[in-house]
Order: C-alpha cells, then structure tokens, then sequence
C-alpha cells in the first residue's frame, strides 16, 4: 500500500527544467506547396507524368510548373523521362480527326477493378486536324503528322493526299507547322525515324506514277527536306511493314500480330516466331473486336484494340512485359488491361504512337 506521503510526492514532483537552447514550442510543419519553385519542379519531375493531370488541380502554381517547359528539362537531366501513348480517332463523315493521351487517376477504384487508365482528349486547332489519311511517326517528345488530307481538303474534293508535315509537342499539346514534303502523300507511306532523319516512302499521289518508290528524308537538325536513293534503313522495315501493320519494336525486337497471333523476328535465325505464351490476355478474337495497335512503352509494350457494340465504340489497352528464355523462346504477361475510352460507335479507325516526355 502507498502511503499518502508517497503518493503526494509523486503527484506533486515538478518538471524538470526546459534547456534554455530548446525552443518552448515545436514550428509548424512547412507546406508542399510553400516550397521555392525549383525545388518543387525537383520534386514534381520525379512524378509520372500520367499524373500531372490530378496534380495541376491542386493549385495554380501547381498546374504552371506541370505545364512548364522547366519540369521536362528536369525530367531529362534526372533520367525521369517516360513513354506516353496517344492515340487519333476518326470517324464515319466527319473530316477532323480527334486526339487523346493516357492518364491516370490518383487512386485505383477497387470497388469496379479499374485499373485507374484512362484516355483525355488533347486540344488541337481545326487546321491542323490531321484526317484519316495521315501517317504518324513520333520523334523524342515530338508526333509528327505526315500527309494526308487537311480539314477542308477532305470535305471539299475529297483527296486524302497533301504535302502537309506538322508536329504535335507532347510536352506543352501545342501544333506547329513544319516544311511542307516535296511530294503529296497518303496513310499508305511508310516513315521510320534513323540516324536524325525521318525516312518517308510510299503513298505517293496518283500524279506521281511514275516515281512509286520515291523516297524523301527530313533532317531535323537543318529542318529540310531531300530525296533518297535507295536508302538502306528501309532494307529490313519494309521487309515486314506491308504485310505487318501491327507491330512494334521493343529492345530491338521486332513483334507483330499476325495470324491470329503473337510473333516476334529473331535477328540471330532470321526466322518469325510464335510467342509461346501471353497470361492474362483477354481474347482477342471475339467477333466485336475490330483493330488492334502496338506501341512501345520503354521495354514495355502498349496493345491496344477496340471492340464495337449498337451502342458503342470501346479502346482498350493492355501493358505487357516479354521475356526470352534459352535464347528462342519469348513468353508475355499482362501486367494490367482496361477499357481506357468509351465514345461514339461511328469511330471507323484509331492510330497510336508513343513519345517520350
């Protein structure tokens, strides 16, 4: 048992006394947002950018800084780059062609398993609208948009050939016209980029019968156009390009739809083979699927395809990661797939490119 005179020395013991250098009150916490500008785009650059859209909502300064050219130098300089899909719609009788790119809410809907992918539109100028004749091959950060019938073009005679070449800046979503090509050119022209150069064969207009194979080369450093003689980059791309409209190359891969199936080239035999196995990927040939397209994702691919109903046209996508075992073999897992983007069933066709930003 305590006694009282015990417990009224414990009850009555005094605190000892404050050190005189110890602050009598701890300082607030500082906030995210008080932060200088450089070190929150220091911060922000380390974001995915399939996040920017959620973080431009917090505040004004926020939704500058994600939109500054300064974040994407630093996302640069710190290795943060990523790859970003976008993705052009058309549509039956309607001339302009509608852009979007991937995002990604803050916070995965667990209730639905939504995988939290989703397709926002990107703003574009009507004159520059590419139409459902256009090719598109992204450079870095840039997409360009070759050939092809502008808005008026292809509402008034119709022709879905042109010199148009413009670029779609994938940091800023802002056109820019670049030197129109020497010759007008459809969808049907193939473009691959090489060696600082994009290569431009094919599709040639119908008054140029008599150069079909007439190849045209875009120095980006010079921003000129000049033609080429048999160019060797198109030596192996063509070899699979025409008969091959889906594919992709990923870590120096080459992968292809073909058949009903997955296939890759292996460069050491020479030799098309079947991927052995892809888990997880839903089936792809179910009568409401119409198109499919393949991007890459920095080691990753991007599948995307579209499924049609009365009501509704649907995109999908899936990200899928591949891996070679004893030297000839290569397996696939989906790491995730989701409708990204539900609009009108009139979508007659959809291309889609990756850029890095």
């Amino acid at each position: 048992m305590f006694s009282k005179s015990r417990s009224s020395a414990a009850t009555s013991r005094k605190d000892p006394p404050h050190d005189k250098k110890m602050p009598a009150t701890v300082p607030m916490s500082i906030s995210f947002s008080s932060l200088p500008d450089d070190l929150l785009i220091n911060c922000l650059a380390r974001v995915s950018r399939l996040y920017y859209p959620a973080l431009s909502c917090v505040s004004k300064n926020f939704r500058s800084i994600t939109a500054s050219p300064e974040i994407y130098q630093t996302r640069s300089s710190l290795n943060r780059t990523e790859k970003c899909i976008y993705l052009y719609l058309s549509f039956c009788r309607d001339p302009e062609t509608y852009w979007f790119t991937m995002r990604r809410r803050p916070s995965r809907n667990i209730a639905n398993q939504s995988s939290g992918y989703y397709m926002e539109i990107v703003p574009s100028p009507k004159y520059l609208h590419p139409a459902q004749s256009s090719t598109l091959v992204a450079v870095g950060s840039d997409v360009y948009k070759i050939g092809g019938g502008d808005h008026s073009t292809c509402k008034l005679s119709k022709r879905k050939c042109s010199y148009s070449f413009s670029v779609l800046d994938c940091r800023t979503h802002t056109w820019r016209q670049a030197p129109s090509m020497w010759m007008e050119r459809d969808s049907s022209s193939t473009a691959t980029f090489f060696d600082g150069k994009i290569y431009v064969a094919g599709g040639c207009d119908k008054r140029y019968a008599g150069y079909p194979d007439r190849v045209e080369a875009f120095d980006l450093e010079k921003q000129t156009w000049g033609f080429v003689t048999n160019p060797r980059v198109f030596d192996r791309y063509h070899k699979y390009k025409p008969a091959r409209e889906c594919h992709c190359v990923i870590d120096d891969v080459l992968f292809f739809w073909e058949s009903g199936a997955f296939k890759w080239y292996d460069s050491k035999t020479h030799l098309c083979k079947e991927v052995s196995d892809v888990k997880g990927l839903p089936d792809l040939h179910d009568p409401k699927f119409c198109k499919m397209a393949m991007v890459d994702l920095g080691g990753k691919m991007g599948l995307l395809w579209n499924t049609k109903t009365s009501q509704e046209c649907k995109i999908w996508c899936a990200e899928i990661t591949f891996e070679r075992r004893h030297g000839d073999e290569m397996l696939g897992k989906v790491e995730w797939f989701d409708s990204v983007l539900s609009t009108h069933v009139s979508c007659s066709s959809f291309y889609a490119v990756s850029a890095s930003v």
